[in-house]
């Protein structure tokens, strides 16, 4: 009884919870269709899909080689387009012009790094290790 306690105290504050990214209204930005790859490590394939984004057209931040951008994701699941609801990414681009290889080649790299994490992960540390896609539009 006490981990369905836990569940519903845990599902009361998710509930409550609000998107961090709501003052930024990316709601408001075009609707853009996106070829999204994800990379298996397992069996090294690519797995294909469209999947509709919105993101904004001003980078948050930058480090050395990229900028990032405020991104949402609509769920290919859900019925209807309520982007209020949509899943909060951060997107990424290099500032200097690259080959289009160079991004993939990032993404092949975190993924076999991911298998890797996945072994520290089960130790369950303060910050999982998180999954790394690749879009483009």
């Amino acid at each position: 009884m006490a981990v369905r306690r836990r569940w519903q105290r845990v599902m009361r504050k998710a509930i409550q919870c609000t998107d961090p990214w709501e003052d930024f209204h990316l709601e408001v930005f075009k609707e853009e269709k996106a070829k999204r790859f994800r990379y298996n490590a397992i069996d090294q394939s690519w797995v294909v899909d469209m999947v509709f984004v919105k993101m904004a057209d001003v980078p948050f931040a930058n480090g050395a080689m990229r900028e990032c951008f405020r991104m949402k994701k609509i769920s290919n699941m859900s019925r209807t387009k309520n982007w209020k609801h949509a899943g909060n990414f951060v997107s990424k681009r290099y500032m200097a012009s690259v080959e289009r290889d160079v991004y993939f080649n990032d993404v092949r790299l975190q993924m076999d790094a991911k298998l890797w994490a996945e072994e520290y992960n089960r130790h369950h540390p303060p910050k999982p290790v998180l999954t790394t896609y690749c879009f483009e539009n």
